[in-house]
């Protein structure tokens, strides 16, 4: 793998194309001894391969986001853990050396079938979930849940993003806040039960989000399920349709016609015919149920099937009575054991004819979690709800809205330029500064001005990995890409986190519970967000950076352009404010950029570069990946001077009253 890597970096030099290596960032401020330094004309003079940055103390700092990864529980936790729940010692690892501040759990869309009750206490005791993914419905292991998920982010210094289902109650939402958060004082039963499960205080889950993924692609919810049989592709109802809004908005009742009952963790076909076999138990898709609607038959088809007969119990049901019992809570159907009450013929369907609900809305959810805790954040992937917010705020209450990059780079088999690296620059900078001033745009409204923005599953788009392969070494572009995103996200006070799919390489298409545990190329640019910068913003200048026009897919395959800096520069503190950093993205192709740093203001004073961090094909070739450090600047009058070398980050540590 790693002369994998190598070989490729030596191509890229050979042919000219250095810049599909790993970007870094660099960190640059002034001396203690410096005074603030009037910014001179010539820094508006200095030639194309050098940018001047002015990192400004006296202007307020912006909270960074936190970053993370959309970890889904499938897989053992993508073979986080193992069977037992143990966790794995080298994926371990590597989330110790990524540190992310965040990891969404159960998943996106996967999470809308998912049960937490099922997935705590005992491991031999737990029962499997079902995949929520509209192509998937198989049975999931439950070992990977949200204690094991909880404890591993304690090792590593982060917390959870914990989803929870809209097909669920808000009553079983603030239970799981409950055991998540409350304290184990007695008066919050959840919180006893967690405590007997291994873990006496709370976790302090901050941030929630309601529903993993209502798009019409994976829209396994009770409010866009098809109103007759199973066809999603013909029949499902488009969230984004005002009869779904107002479901999603006000909560109520939906019947269904002709749907097929399940098994308690699987929804195939292959799974949930009839056995022939005593006692067997189905469950409606959507519960609860409204009882008195429920009807049954069981047939090959739904034209075929014959009718069965609810009874409260089989205490008068012959052999062949064609009975069964219905739990309308739980939607759980139970036929007889051929004693009392008959056994279902094998090989048939059951299908169910039902009104599901009542269902809460999503205000129902949101009042019921903040009285399970008020200093949780909650928001929802269902955008439309903004704009139910903007018309009835009270009613419709958000903490912020999450959105996806999954359509943000929607063509999946061309590119605009004859490289990837420009291709990977442009959606980087270009689309994804795009999409969240045109996010923030749609929440430009007084009533929901403190709304966040929250970006989750920004990651290297398939066209992109499609055109560019597998190979290890091939993905640094996408780092690249990755940082300039994390870079835009940081400059927006109102985006309280930001995160990827994936943390592991996913080479030669294996699964990742078969692949390899090689961190992504991408992720070590996450890295150094969480491992070497600061949780506070200053605000930075850049003057004299020769710009590029690079042109990129942005949305449903249209062109769009940006005007690219050689330097895309970031700079930030520590909460403390004992410790300063200076991140230089270098996006050219090509070019050493000298970047040259000076500030603003006085709070630095004092400070000293002692580390430097860089990122680029060099940290992918050695014997081990990883970021190099290599000797810090020096200062002289007052400015830091240091060249980038060409598609790299480098960050620059600084720190009060550092010893020699």
């Amino acid at each position: 793998m790693l002369a994998r890597a190598g070989e490729h970096r030596n191509t890229l030099r050979k042919s000219g194309k250095m810049a599909a290596a790993f970007l870094m960032a660099g960190v640059l401020l002034l001396s203690s001894a410096a005074t603030p330094t009037p910014w001179p004309s010539r820094f508006v003079e200095a030639a194309s391969s050098e940018a001047w940055i002015e990192v400004n103390t006296d202007s307020p700092t912006l909270p960074m986001p936190a970053f993370g990864f959309t970890y889904s529980y499938d897989r053992n936790g993508q073979s986080l853990v193992d069977d037992a729940g143990l966790a794995d010692p080298v994926r371990q690892a590597a989330l110790n050396e990524i540190r992310p501040q965040w990891i969404r759990f159960p998943g996106s869309a996967i999470a809308n079938t998912y049960d937490w009750t099922r997935a705590i206490g005992p491991q031999n005791e737990r029962i499997r979930n079902v995949d929520g993914r509209i192509d998937r419905f198989v049975p999931v292991s439950s070992a990977f849940g949200p204690d094991e998920a909880a404890a591993l982010m304690e090792q590593v210094g982060g917390t959870l993003v914990m989803t929870v289902p809209f097909n669920s109650s808000a009553q079983d939402a603030a239970d799981l806040v409950e055991y998540m958060n409350a304290v184990n004082d007695g008066d919050h039963p959840w919180a006893a039960l967690r405590a007997d499960n291994g873990h006496p205080l709370p976790y302090g889950v901050k941030y929630w989000t309601v529903a993993g993924d209502s798009s019409a692609s994976a829209a396994a919810i009770w409010t866009a399920w098809p109103t007759n049989g199973d066809d999603i592709a013909r029949n499902g109802i488009a969230p984004s349709s005002d009869q779904a809004q107002t479901w999603w908005s006000y909560g109520g009742e939906r019947s269904f016609t002709n749907q097929k009952a399940v098994r308690i963790d699987s929804w195939r076909d292959a799974v949930i015919q009839t056995q022939g076999i005593e006692s067997e138990t189905y469950y409606v898709k959507f519960p609860p149920a409204v009882p008195e609607s429920v009807s049954v038959k069981i047939g090959a088809t739904p034209i075929q099937a014959q009718s069965w007969t609810q009874v409260d119990d089989f205490s008068g049901s012959s052999s062949d009575s064609m009975h069964y019992l219905f739990d309308a809570e739980s939607g759980k159907i139970t036929f007889g054991d051929g004693v009392h009450g008959a056994i279902p013929p094998m090989g048939q369907f059951v299908y169910v004819d039902y009104v599901s609900g009542p269902h809460d809305s999503y205000h129902d959810f949101y009042s019921q979690m903040k009285l399970a805790d008020p200093n949780i954040v909650i928001t929802s992937d269902n955008l439309i709800l903004r704009n139910m917010h903007t018309a009835d705020p009270e009613l419709v209450p958000l903490d912020g809205i999450e959105v996806r990059s999954g359509d943000w780079f929607a063509d999946s088999n061309r590119l605009v330029n004859d490289n990837y690296f420009d291709e990977a620059i442009g959606r980087g900078y270009g689309a994804f500064k795009n999409t969240i001033d045109t996010e923030l745009a749609k929440m430009d409204k007084p009533s929901i001005e403190d709304v966040k923005l929250a970006l989750t599953d920004v990651g290297y788009s398939q066209s992109l990995q499609d055109a560019y392969g597998n190979d290890y070494a091939q993905t640094m572009a996408g780092a690249l890409m990755r940082s300039l995103m994390l870079a835009q996200a940081s400059l927006n006070g109102r985006v309280p986190w930001v995160g990827s799919a994936g943390l592991f390489a996913n080479l030669g298409g294996a699964a990742d519970d078969t692949g390899p545990n090689e961190i992504s190329a991408q992720e070590y640019a996450v890295q150094m967000f969480t491992t070497h910068f600061g949780s506070k913003l200053l605000r930075t200048t850049n003057v004299g950076s020769a710009e590029r026009i690079v042109k990129y897919w942005k949305d449903k395959g249209a062109v769009s352009q940006a005007e690219v800096p050689g330097i895309v520069a970031l700079a930030s503190e520590s909460t403390d404010e004992s410790t300063a950093y200076v991140m230089l993205i270098n996006t050219t192709r090509d070019d050493d950029v000298a970047a040259r740093i000076a500030w603003r203001g006085d709070r630095l004073a004092g400070f000293v570069p002692i580390k430097t961090w860089v990122l680029d094909a060099d940290s992918l070739s050695e014997s081990t990946l990883a970021i190099r450090s290599i000797d810090p600047p020096s200062i002289d009058d007052g400015v830091i001077r240091l060249n980038t070398d060409p598609a790299s980050i480098t960050v620059i540590e600084l720190r009060k009253n550092a010893p020699e």
